[in-house]
C-alpha cells in the first residue's frame, strides 16, 4: 500500500483537528503551507495560529451574516441576485483583464459599522 506524501498526510490531520504527527521538518511545513495555499485550506490549519483562528471567525459571521440577509429578502430579489451572480462569475476591467483582488485588511481587524 502507498503512502501519503507527507504534507498530504498533515495537511488532512491539521483539518481534523489533530496534532501533525510526525512533526515536520523545516521543509516539509514549507511544502505543507504551499499545498494548503494551492488547496485553499490555509485559513482551516489548525495547530493554535491566533490569526487564522480570527480570520475563521470573522468568515463565519460574515457567511451567518450573508445568510441571515438573504433569509428576509423576497425570493424574486434573491432570483435576481443569483441570476446576476451566474452571470458575472468574474468582473473584468474594461481592457478585459481581471482587477486584482485587494488584500490589504487581510490581517487588520474586522470593519467597523
Amino acid at each position: 500500500m502507498k503512502t501519503l506524501p507527507t504534507p498530504v498526510r498533515a495537511l488532512l490531520q491539521s483539518l481534523f483537528g489533530h496534532a501533525v504527527d510526525p512533526p515536520l521538518t523545516e521543509n516539509e511545513q514549507r511544502q505543507l503551507l504551499e499545498l494548503a495555499d494551492r488547496t485553499h485550506c490555509t485559513l482551516y490549519l489548525t495547530g493554535g495560529n491566533a490569526k487564522n483562528a480570527e480570520r475563521r471567525k470573522r468568515l463565519w459571521a460574515a457567511y451567518d451574516e450573508a445568510a441571515a440577509t438573504l433569509k428576509s429578502t423576497p425570493a424574486a430579489v434573491r432570483k435576481i441576485f443569483e441570476e446576476t451572480l451566474v452571470n458575472n462569475q468574474a468582473t473584468t476591467d474594461v481592457d478585459g483583464t481581471t482587477p486584482p483582488i485587494d488584500t490589504t485588511d487581510v490581517d487588520g481587524p474586522p470593519p467597523s459599522e
